[in-house]
């Protein structure tokens, strides 16, 4: 934090789970899941101002996923792929992430926050090599984080509690 109440910063933050979308294609007869996330994360800047104990920022940077797509194929024949055939294509995508949030410091060091973050990655096709077929999709994202931070104090405050 600077004399005049701005605060700059990096993050960095990595994050595992799943999160799917499904679509059902009846003229197409074939289930196609895409954007199954297995790990996703972001590099991003920092800048904010704080008031006593609260900061209000903003932050930006590069995010990246990597996950998985499916597609099965429920009726008929396309290419080589019968009813019942699975096919699943790793993903990997970069990006960029934008958003702002809140942060309270309750405690010393120990703070919550509150942010948004919208992310957007790059167009790609993704080609099913049984079925002979491709398709092309982007990805968006907003997302909402609430949390709790410990906050490391090297060289003691400089202005504002925060």
């Amino acid at each position: 934090m600077m004399p005049s109440r701005v605060v700059v910063g990096i993050v960095a933050d990595v994050s595992s789970g799943t999160s799917s979308s499904t679509t059902n294609f009846g003229f197409r007869e074939i289930t196609l899941s895409q954007g199954k996330t297995s790990v996703s994360g972001t590099v991003r800047g920092r800048l904010g101002y704080a008031i006593d104990s609260f900061l209000l920022y903003g932050t930006g940077g590069w995010a990246w996923t990597e996950g998985q797509s499916s597609r099965i194929q429920v009726t008929g024949q396309v290419g080589n792929a019968v009813a019942g055939t699975l096919e699943s294509v790793n993903t990997s995508r970069n990006g960029w992430v934008a958003g702002g949030g809140l942060a309270y410091e309750f405690l010393q060091n120990w703070n919550v926050f509150a942010e948004y973050q919208y992310r957007s990655f790059q167009s790609m096709t993704v080609t099913f090599p049984i079925a002979q077929r491709s398709i092309n999709s982007s990805t968006t994202a907003n997302t909402i984080e609430l949390g709790l931070n410990y906050k490391f104090d090297w060289g003691g405050p400089i202005g504002a509690r925060y």
